[in-house]
């Protein structure tokens, strides 16, 4: 009975994950432990989904989300023949004053001008390579990219960050996350973080 507690539990948390809800409360309560016997435990912990903040946010993207090869949708940024062989490409972003649908993963519900996107985490690991480009949509030429974070990020300088300032009112945009995938060691996700400022 408990298992299936557990398993009820955490598929809630899964899903409220997923939709990006915030911060949810988990508590895990063995048997024999000091709950069972109507006392407090401490192995109570918060597990934290992205945030609650309605103008950023995070995505772990599994590894088995992302497509092999290059999608050539930036060679001048992330060649193929530079090793950049798997890429995830994101729901829309929006500029200021855009008409988002209710289930836009990422709304830009302040109207903020400019969107940064980066893989600036720990959980990212030590030898992951990233590269991130935003573009405008249906306007592929209208983009930014970058390979490695100025300043680089303490724990991997091959981490990314890039900014796509002044969104033009009213139009979308598309994130495309790049990776090299001998450099995923360990690893079963890539953290994406998104902030409208």
């Amino acid at each position: 009975m408990k298992i299936r507690n557990i398993g009820i539990w955490a598929s809630v948390a899964a899903i409220t994950g997923a939709l990006g809800v915030g911060c949810i409360h988990v508590s895990v309560h063995p048997p024999g432990s000091q709950i069972d016997k109507g006392g407090s435990t401490p192995e109570e912990v918060f597990v934290e989904w992205g945030g609650p903040s309605p103008t950023s946010g995070t995505l772990p993207i599994l590894l088995t989300g992302f497509s092999g090869g290059n999608n050539n949708s930036s060679p001048d940024c992330f060649p193929a023949s530079a090793g950049w062989n798997a890429y995830y490409v994101t729901g829309y972003f929006y500029g200021p004053f855009s008409s988002e649908p209710p289930s836009a993963a990422f709304p830009n519900g302040q109207d903020k001008p400019h969107l940064t996107i980066d893989t600036l985490a720990t959980q990212n690991g030590v030898t992951l390579d990233t590269g991130v480009l935003i573009a405008r949509d249906m306007m592929p030429t209208q983009k930014v990219c970058n390979d490695n974070a100025a300043p680089p990020f303490p724990s991997n300088a091959n981490l990314s960050s890039a900014t796509f300032t002044n969104l033009v009112s009213g139009k979308r945009y598309r994130v495309t996350i790049f990776y090299k995938t001998p450099t995923a060691t360990g690893l079963t996700t890539i953290v994406m973080n998104w902030t409208y400022h």
